[in-house]
């Protein structure tokens, strides 16, 4: 558009050399607010293009940081049912160990009264037997809880990590600059 207005008005000059100096400073004039308004036009869609990315990005980390606290949430609940069948196994163990004190003292009674003690052997061998499979589970299960924890403590450090947060503040602050550079326009 810029150019059809310098060619209209070399037109004018070569057409009519009798326009006033007035007339071509009124031309001028047009031509130079017609500049304004394509660069102010210009610098506007910039400016929108800008915010938009802006609001993109807030939006990513705000769908992360959601995502990130549903994970949290359930890797919580996970551990809660974890904790819970550890307690289950340590009551187990509790049991068995009193069995198996039970079933020794049996078997020492036994050896003191001379009688056949085979049974009690059996059953002794049997408990220790249980005894180590739920020390493995408890093992397991705790090893478990640790792990589960871990992941929720690199979740908290994502959710609040200086990243995430210095990219939010950084896009507000830019969104608010090109706020202001608009209303100042």
């Amino acid at each position: 558009m810029a150019q059809t207005v310098e060619d209209a008005i070399k037109k004018e000059i070569q057409t009519d050399g009798n326009k006033t100096r007035e007339e071509m400073k009124q031309l001028l004039e047009l031509q130079r607010e017609t500049d304004e308004k394509t660069e102010l036009t210009r610098r506007i869609k910039e400016k929108d293009d800008i915010i938009l990315d802006l609001e993109e990005k807030l939006q990513r980390n705000a769908n992360m940081v959601d995502a990130l606290k549903e994970q949290k949430q359930a890797l919580e609940n996970h551990k809660d049912q974890m904790k819970s069948q550890l307690r289950e196994v340590e009551k187990k163990k509790e049991e068995n160990k009193k069995k198996l004190l039970s079933v020794e003292n049996k078997i020492t009674e036994a050896e003191n009264k001379k009688t056949d003690k085979g049974g009690l052997l059996k059953e002794k061998e049997n408990l220790t037997d249980v005894k180590w499979k739920l020390d493995e589970q408890k093992t397991n299960w705790e090893k478990l809880i640790l792990s589960v924890e871990q992941m929720l403590q690199r979740i908290d450090v994502l959710i609040s990590s200086d990243q995430v947060q210095e990219t939010t503040a950084h896009a507000n602050q830019g969104l608010q600059m090109l706020d202001e550079g608009v209303t100042e326009e």
